[in-house]
Protein backbone atom coordinates (compact mmCIF):
# COMPACT_ATOMS: atom_id res chain seq x y z
CA UNK A 1 0.00 0.00 0.00
CA UNK A 2 1.51 3.36 -1.04
CA UNK A 3 1.51 6.42 1.19
CA UNK A 4 -1.45 8.08 -0.55
CA UNK A 5 -3.59 4.98 -0.02
CA UNK A 6 -2.47 4.78 3.61
CA UNK A 7 -3.42 8.43 4.14
CA UNK A 8 -6.85 7.97 2.53
CA UNK A 9 -7.54 4.75 4.44
CA UNK A 10 -6.76 6.47 7.75
CA UNK A 11 -9.02 9.37 6.80
CA UNK A 12 -11.92 7.08 5.89
CA UNK A 13 -11.53 5.26 9.19
CA UNK A 14 -11.68 8.67 10.91
CA UNK A 15 -8.18 8.17 12.27
CA UNK A 16 -5.40 10.76 12.33
CA UNK A 17 -3.53 10.34 9.01
CA UNK A 18 0.25 10.37 9.16
CA UNK A 19 1.53 13.45 7.30
CA UNK A 20 4.13 13.16 4.57
CA UNK A 21 5.77 15.51 2.02
CA UNK A 22 3.42 14.99 -0.93
CA UNK A 23 4.37 15.64 -4.53
CA UNK A 24 2.13 17.81 -6.69
CA UNK A 25 0.42 14.75 -8.19
CA UNK A 26 -0.12 13.17 -4.79
CA UNK A 27 -1.61 16.40 -3.49
CA UNK A 28 -4.13 16.34 -6.36
CA UNK A 29 -5.17 12.79 -5.48
CA UNK A 30 -5.55 13.67 -1.82
CA UNK A 31 -7.63 16.75 -2.61
CA UNK A 32 -10.12 14.62 -4.58
CA UNK A 33 -10.35 12.10 -1.74
CA UNK A 34 -10.74 14.80 0.92
CA UNK A 35 -13.48 16.61 -1.00
CA UNK A 36 -15.31 13.34 -1.61
CA UNK A 37 -15.08 12.53 2.10
CA UNK A 38 -16.48 15.97 2.89
CA UNK A 39 -19.63 15.22 0.86
CA UNK A 40 -21.15 13.41 3.81
CA UNK A 41 -24.67 12.08 4.16
CA UNK A 42 -27.12 14.97 4.46
CA UNK A 43 -25.45 16.92 1.67
CA UNK A 44 -27.82 16.06 -1.15
CA UNK A 45 -25.52 17.47 -3.83
CA UNK A 46 -21.78 18.14 -3.99
CA UNK A 47 -20.62 21.66 -4.68
CA UNK A 48 -20.68 22.82 -8.30
CA UNK A 49 -17.02 23.77 -7.98
CA UNK A 50 -16.07 20.22 -6.98
CA UNK A 51 -18.02 18.63 -9.86
CA UNK A 52 -16.62 21.09 -12.41
CA UNK A 53 -13.05 20.69 -11.21
CA UNK A 54 -13.38 16.90 -11.18
CA UNK A 55 -14.64 16.87 -14.76
CA UNK A 56 -11.75 19.08 -15.89
CA UNK A 57 -9.14 16.90 -14.20
CA UNK A 58 -10.60 13.72 -15.64
CA UNK A 59 -10.73 15.25 -19.12
CA UNK A 60 -7.06 16.23 -18.94
CA UNK A 61 -5.98 12.89 -17.51
CA UNK A 62 -7.92 10.81 -20.02
CA UNK A 63 -6.95 12.94 -23.02
CA UNK A 64 -3.22 12.52 -22.42
CA UNK A 65 -1.89 9.51 -24.37
CA UNK A 66 -0.18 6.82 -22.36
CA UNK A 67 3.54 7.43 -22.31
CA UNK A 68 3.25 11.20 -22.86
CA UNK A 69 4.39 13.13 -19.83
CA UNK A 70 3.48 16.59 -18.68
CA UNK A 71 6.04 19.33 -19.01
CA UNK A 72 8.98 18.80 -16.74
CA UNK A 73 12.54 17.54 -16.73
CA UNK A 74 12.84 13.85 -17.59
CA UNK A 75 14.14 11.58 -14.86
CA UNK A 76 14.92 7.90 -14.47
CA UNK A 77 12.54 4.92 -14.43
CA UNK A 78 12.78 2.35 -11.67
CA UNK A 79 12.80 -1.43 -11.47
CA UNK A 80 11.59 -1.51 -7.88
CA UNK A 81 8.21 -2.91 -6.89
CA UNK A 82 5.17 -0.69 -7.69
CA UNK A 83 4.65 0.13 -4.01
CA UNK A 84 8.25 1.13 -3.51
CA UNK A 85 8.21 3.08 -6.74
CA UNK A 86 5.26 5.13 -5.55
CA UNK A 87 7.41 6.53 -2.76
CA UNK A 88 10.10 7.70 -5.17
CA UNK A 89 9.85 11.24 -6.53
CA UNK A 90 9.47 10.55 -10.24
CA UNK A 91 8.40 13.19 -12.76
CA UNK A 92 9.31 11.24 -15.90
CA UNK A 93 7.04 9.33 -18.29
CA UNK A 94 6.71 6.13 -16.25
CA UNK A 95 6.14 7.97 -13.00
CA UNK A 96 3.47 10.27 -14.37
CA UNK A 97 1.66 7.37 -16.04
CA UNK A 98 1.51 5.55 -12.71
CA UNK A 99 0.20 8.62 -10.92
CA UNK A 100 -2.18 9.40 -13.75
CA UNK A 101 -3.73 5.93 -13.46
CA UNK A 102 -3.97 6.29 -9.70
CA UNK A 103 -5.62 9.72 -9.96
CA UNK A 104 -8.12 8.40 -12.52
CA UNK A 105 -8.91 5.54 -10.11
CA UNK A 106 -9.55 7.92 -7.19
CA UNK A 107 -11.50 10.38 -9.32
CA UNK A 108 -13.39 7.55 -10.99
CA UNK A 109 -14.78 6.43 -7.64
CA UNK A 110 -15.90 9.99 -6.99
CA UNK A 111 -17.45 10.40 -10.44
CA UNK A 112 -19.30 7.09 -10.25
CA UNK A 113 -20.72 7.91 -6.85
CA UNK A 114 -21.86 11.35 -8.00
CA UNK A 115 -23.48 9.97 -11.14
CA UNK A 116 -25.43 7.47 -9.04
CA UNK A 117 -26.42 10.13 -6.52
CA UNK A 118 -24.51 8.33 -3.78
CA UNK A 119 -22.94 10.26 -0.94
CA UNK A 120 -19.46 9.67 0.36
CA UNK A 121 -20.69 7.75 3.40
CA UNK A 122 -22.29 5.15 1.15
CA UNK A 123 -19.10 4.71 -0.86
CA UNK A 124 -17.15 4.34 2.36
CA UNK A 125 -19.61 1.84 3.83
CA UNK A 126 -19.51 -0.25 0.68
CA UNK A 127 -15.74 -0.49 0.65
CA UNK A 128 -14.91 -0.67 4.34
CA UNK A 129 -14.88 -3.92 6.31
CA UNK A 130 -15.54 -3.50 10.02
CA UNK A 131 -13.35 -5.24 12.55
CA UNK A 132 -15.43 -8.11 14.05
CA UNK A 133 -13.05 -8.42 17.01
CA UNK A 134 -13.66 -4.82 18.06
CA UNK A 135 -17.45 -5.01 18.32
CA UNK A 136 -19.57 -5.74 21.37
CA UNK A 137 -23.01 -7.32 21.08
CA UNK A 138 -25.77 -6.43 23.53
CA UNK A 139 -27.47 -9.22 25.49
CA UNK A 140 -31.26 -9.06 25.43
CA UNK A 141 -32.87 -8.47 28.82
CA UNK A 142 -36.66 -8.95 28.42
CA UNK A 143 -38.77 -7.37 31.15
CA UNK A 144 -40.84 -10.55 31.19
CA UNK A 145 -39.60 -13.78 29.69
CA UNK A 146 -39.15 -17.50 30.08
CA UNK A 147 -36.49 -20.13 29.52
CA UNK A 148 -37.37 -22.10 26.39
CA UNK A 149 -35.68 -25.31 25.23
CA UNK A 150 -34.18 -25.09 21.75
CA UNK A 151 -32.01 -28.23 21.58
CA UNK A 152 -30.83 -31.25 23.51
CA UNK A 153 -27.32 -30.84 24.89
CA UNK A 154 -26.23 -34.10 23.26
CA UNK A 155 -27.31 -32.81 19.85
CA UNK A 156 -25.12 -29.72 20.04
CA UNK A 157 -21.53 -30.88 19.90
CA UNK A 158 -18.41 -28.73 19.65
CA UNK A 159 -18.62 -26.43 16.61
CA UNK A 160 -22.27 -27.23 15.94
CA UNK A 161 -24.74 -24.51 14.92
CA UNK A 162 -28.51 -24.86 15.32
CA UNK A 163 -31.21 -22.46 14.12
CA UNK A 164 -34.25 -21.91 16.33
CA UNK A 165 -37.58 -20.09 16.07
CA UNK A 166 -39.71 -19.57 19.16
CA UNK A 167 -42.26 -17.20 17.65
CA UNK A 168 -41.33 -14.17 19.73
CA UNK A 169 -37.65 -14.62 18.90
CA UNK A 170 -35.50 -16.48 16.41
CA UNK A 171 -31.79 -16.98 16.17
CA UNK A 172 -28.81 -19.29 15.96
CA UNK A 173 -27.25 -21.37 18.70
CA UNK A 174 -23.55 -22.29 18.66
CA UNK A 175 -21.22 -24.26 20.88
CA UNK A 176 -17.64 -23.04 20.52
CA UNK A 177 -14.67 -23.76 22.77
CA UNK A 178 -17.07 -25.48 25.11
CA UNK A 179 -19.18 -22.33 25.51
CA UNK A 180 -22.76 -21.80 24.35
CA UNK A 181 -23.84 -18.69 22.50
CA UNK A 182 -27.23 -17.73 21.06
CA UNK A 183 -27.44 -14.81 18.64
CA UNK A 184 -30.42 -13.06 17.07
CA UNK A 185 -31.40 -14.22 13.58
CA UNK A 186 -32.78 -10.84 12.48
CA UNK A 187 -30.74 -8.19 10.63
CA UNK A 188 -30.35 -4.95 12.57
CA UNK A 189 -31.00 -2.85 9.45
CA UNK A 190 -34.64 -3.53 8.54
CA UNK A 191 -35.41 -6.80 10.27
CA UNK A 192 -34.83 -9.23 7.41
CA UNK A 193 -34.35 -12.81 8.50
CA UNK A 194 -30.76 -14.01 8.30
CA UNK A 195 -29.62 -17.21 6.59
CA UNK A 196 -26.79 -19.41 7.81
CA UNK A 197 -23.85 -19.94 5.45
CA UNK A 198 -22.49 -23.13 7.00
CA UNK A 199 -19.29 -23.20 4.94
CA UNK A 200 -18.13 -19.75 6.09
CA UNK A 201 -19.93 -19.91 9.46
CA UNK A 202 -21.55 -16.55 8.81
CA UNK A 203 -25.07 -15.13 8.76
CA UNK A 204 -26.16 -13.48 5.51
CA UNK A 205 -28.92 -10.91 5.08
CA UNK A 206 -30.74 -11.55 1.77
CA UNK A 207 -32.14 -8.02 1.63
CA UNK A 208 -29.03 -5.82 1.43
CA UNK A 209 -26.01 -8.16 1.43
CA UNK A 210 -25.03 -7.56 5.04
CA UNK A 211 -22.96 -10.31 6.64
CA UNK A 212 -22.63 -11.06 10.37
CA UNK A 213 -20.40 -13.42 12.31
CA UNK A 214 -21.94 -16.05 14.58
CA UNK A 215 -20.72 -13.89 17.46
CA UNK A 216 -23.12 -11.16 16.28
CA UNK A 217 -20.33 -8.93 14.98
CA UNK A 218 -20.60 -7.22 11.60
CA UNK A 219 -18.39 -8.70 8.90
CA UNK A 220 -19.32 -6.39 6.01
CA UNK A 221 -22.23 -4.46 4.53
CA UNK A 222 -23.18 -2.17 1.63
CA UNK A 223 -25.50 0.39 3.15
CA UNK A 224 -25.58 4.19 3.56
CA UNK A 225 -26.17 3.82 7.30
CA UNK A 226 -24.21 2.29 10.15
CA UNK A 227 -25.24 -1.17 11.28
CA UNK A 228 -25.18 -2.40 14.86
CA UNK A 229 -24.08 -5.91 15.88
CA UNK A 230 -26.67 -8.61 16.45
CA UNK A 231 -28.07 -9.01 19.94
CA UNK A 232 -27.31 -12.08 22.04
CA UNK A 233 -29.75 -14.18 24.05
CA UNK A 234 -29.14 -15.44 27.55
CA UNK A 235 -28.45 -19.17 27.21
CA UNK A 236 -28.02 -22.04 29.66
CA UNK A 237 -27.97 -25.84 29.95
CA UNK A 238 -30.43 -27.49 32.32
CA UNK A 239 -31.15 -31.22 32.74
CA UNK A 240 -29.61 -32.10 29.38
CA UNK A 241 -31.38 -29.31 27.48
CA UNK A 242 -30.11 -26.07 25.96
CA UNK A 243 -32.40 -23.15 26.75
CA UNK A 244 -32.61 -19.47 25.81
CA UNK A 245 -34.39 -16.69 27.69
CA UNK A 246 -36.96 -15.03 25.41
CA UNK A 247 -40.00 -12.73 25.76
CA UNK A 248 -43.57 -14.08 25.73
CA UNK A 249 -44.83 -15.53 22.47
CA UNK A 250 -47.63 -12.94 22.43
CA UNK A 251 -45.02 -10.25 21.95
CA UNK A 252 -46.76 -8.04 24.53
CA UNK A 253 -45.83 -7.75 28.19
CA UNK A 254 -49.05 -7.54 30.25
CA UNK A 255 -49.34 -4.60 32.65
CA UNK A 256 -49.12 -5.35 36.37
CA UNK A 257 -52.45 -6.06 38.02
CA UNK A 258 -53.60 -3.90 40.92
CA UNK A 259 -54.80 -5.52 44.13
Amino acid sequence: MNRVDRFVESMLREQQPEPFPATEDEAEELRVAIELRAARAGDHEPSEEFVSTLHQRLAVALARPVGVAEAGPPTWDTTESPEAADDVDRSGVAGRDVRRRRFVRVAGIAAASLAAGVTADRVIAATTKPDPDGQASETLQPTVGAWRTVAASAELGEGAVREFDLGSASGFLERRDGQLRAVSGVCTHQGCRLALDASSRQLNCPCHNAVFALSGAIVRYELPVELTPLSLFQVRESDGAVQVFVPPSTGVTPPPTSR
